[in-house]
């Protein structure tokens, strides 16, 4: 037998009652602190990234805070719960986090530019590529041109 980590029907009725008042509940919201944290330490290897692993808690609790009421339906009845909306809002925001990593300096900041490729056959696309800062990109330049 599956046993579950939370009391579903006791989570659809916090979901309904916060969607009716238009807030989420403190007993919704713990469960998805709880989620979250649950999440970040089973699907991402973060250990010694304490930093990474409360970024992506933040990220991901803010995220369902700002999208379940708009996105719960109390009266669907196909199947989808509370705890599924959530759980994959928290997922998806937190793999995005991740992703978006990827595409930042070491400073945070984004390292990516559009940049207009030329296809064998003449046709010109512009095309999202990662860049590498490089802070003493003039100084080469500067030294390797000579004034005439």
């Amino acid at each position: 037998m599956n046993k579950s980590i939370y009391d579903k029907e006791l989570l659809e009725i916090e979901a309904v009652s916060s969607s009716e008042k238009g807030r989420i509940s403190e007993k919704l919201g713990e469960f998805i602190l709880e989620l979250s944290d649950f999440i970040a330490r089973s699907h991402f290897k973060m250990d010694e990234h304490r930093e990474l692993k409360q970024t992506l808690i933040d990220s991901a609790v803010l995220r369902v805070c700002e999208e379940f009421l708009n996105r719960f339906d109390p009266t669907f009845k196909g199947g989808s719960s509370a705890a599924t909306l959530i759980y994959s809002l928290i997922i998806s925001e937190m793999r995005n986090r991740m992703k978006a990593r990827e595409w930042k300096d070491e400073y945070g900041e984004n390292c990516k530019s559009f940049v207009v490729m030329v296809d064998e056959n003449g046709a010109k696309k512009r095309v999202l590529v990662k860049t590498i800062k490089d802070d003493r990109i003039s100084e080469a330049i500067s030294s390797s041109v000579t004034l005439i």
